[in-house]
């Protein structure tokens, strides 16, 4: 494991350790280059998460922590490291490829006690908790394209760089003229979760064209794609993991889902429809440079502001604003009219269950082609949520360094089946001289 933490030239480390046969290093950044031997780390923990729980979509940080003896530090080289300094993590076995960089930043400051140093960090994608996704119109015609910009644009401006991006789905002449959607304002953490959730779908017997799958994962590794990762050619495997080398397993059967509603006033689903061509919003007095804002009630796309410069900022539901002259500055923009379209689902193939309530995050449908032809599929799609397993379960492994979460592997089972199952969180521990993961899994591919 290599973990490294703050700026070049500011350095604190940990020399190379072997635990069994996992190669570990660990460089926590300071203001000077301090070694240490594999004695001296107490321990380090990882914790590398992704929610696959449909019905209560959440979005979870993924999270290291390490302490190890060191004697003779200078309080004043914690005091001044600069806030979410860089951490880096690697680690490797003998003879396997090492694992690529994991990114995490510090969160808060070390503790020093008796010797003893402490640090945590979490991956970027904590930025996305207090980052807000401006409300916004998605066209018709720009379809899923319009989606996975949007999910690369909160990325970029929750200030999170990914490593590997799927380049933009194929576009599509829609046969649905007015259909858009609607992103309402809501956290970075929310977006995502919502279209992890809920803006998937897949075809059998289709081609990869007809596939969306959208996913972000961080854990050190910030990834946005929304190809469907196939249980037989995921990024670095198939991983296979044997029941057979596995320890303390916990299967576990959750409650299946029958009904789906909604407290929205729009429902479960709807359908957003434009009103019209631009028209007036409202009409202010201004002073020349001068800042103004302005929020709107109802919905509105291509929103604009006269007697306006920079800096200046134009949602579906407010405008923000230098003026450039005086007078009266006229906001305009193109109506949004929301419908319903579903208040409830019932998933049909479970005679009995549990009832859940879901408020959406997103109004309208994105509108897909599938396969060339006139067939549409629209995303949010409720049915996808219904498909997710029920059966889940956790055990202990030697780990992978390599293993992201929402990777799916193979699980051989002690009876010769085979399973298909999907990480939903990977618990990494390297103590006392040795290491220990806990694979916390979901039947199927998540």
């Amino acid at each position: 494991m290599l973990l490294t933490m703050g700026s070049p030239g500011k350095r604190l480390r940990f020399t190379e350790m072997t635990s069994g046969d996992l190669t570990i290093w660990i460089i926590p950044v300071l203001n000077s280059t301090l070694c240490f031997g594999n004695d001296n780390l107490i321990s380090a923990t990882l914790n590398l998460a992704s929610s696959l729980n449909i019905f209560e979509p959440t979005f979870e940080v993924s999270t290291i922590e390490a302490s190890a003896y060191i004697t003779g530090l200078d309080l004043a080289d914690l005091i001044n490291l600069p806030d979410r300094a860089p951490i880096v993590y690697i680690s490797g076995y003998a003879g396997d490829e090492l694992s690529f960089p994991r990114f995490f930043y510090l969160e808060g400051q070390p503790e020093y006690e008796n010797n003893k140093l402490t640090f945590t960090g979490e991956d970027a994608s904590a930025l996305l908790e207090t980052y807000q996704v401006p409300a916004q119109v998605i066209r018709y015609n720009d379809g899923l394209i319009g989606l996975y910009g949007a999910m690369k644009n909160t990325l970029a401006a929750a200030g999170i760089i990914t490593v590997s991006a799927d380049p933009d789905p194929a576009s599509y002449s829609p046969f649905v003229d007015g259909q858009n959607a609607i992103i309402k304002q809501q956290t970075g953490r929310e977006f995502f979760a919502e279209v992890m959730s809920t803006c998937r779908y897949k075809t059998n017997g289709s081609t990869p064209e007809s596939i969306f799958w959208p996913t972000f994962v961080d854990a050190g590794k910030p990834e946005v794609r929304w190809k469907y990762i196939d249980e037989d050619s995921p990024p670095y495997g198939p991983f296979d993991i044997y029941e057979s080398e596995v320890g303390d397993h916990k299967p576990a059967v959750e409650q299946a889902v029958r009904v789906i509603n909604s407290d929205d006033d729009f429902g479960l689903s709807s359908y957003v429809y434009e009103v019209g061509t631009s028209a007036t919003i409202a009409t202010v007095a201004v002073r020349a440079g001068r800042q103004y804002s302005q929020s709107f009630q109802q919905y509105y796309r291509s929103v604009g502001v006269t007697r306006s410069t920079t800096p200046r900022k134009y949602t579906a539901t407010s405008a923000t604003w230098k003026a450039a002259s005086a007078g009266n500055s006229v906001i305009s923009g193109i109506l949004q009219d929301i419908a319903v379209n579903v208040s409830s689902m019932t998933n049909s193939a479970v005679s009995r269950g549990r009832t859940v309530t879901h408020a959406p995050k997103i109004y309208g449908q994105f509108l897909q082609t599938i396969d060339n032809n006139l067939t549409e599929k629209a995303v949010p799609d409720y049915n996808s949520m219904f498909e997710l397993s029920t059966e889940t379960g956790s055990f202990t492994w030697r780990g992978n360094p390599l293993m992201q979460p929402r990777d799916p592997f193979y699980f051989h089972r002690l009876d010769g089946t085979l399973e298909v199952c999907t990480v939903e969180r990977i618990e990494l521990t390297h103590e006392e001289g040795g290491t220990s993961a806990t694979i916390h899994y979901r039947k199927g591919v998540c």
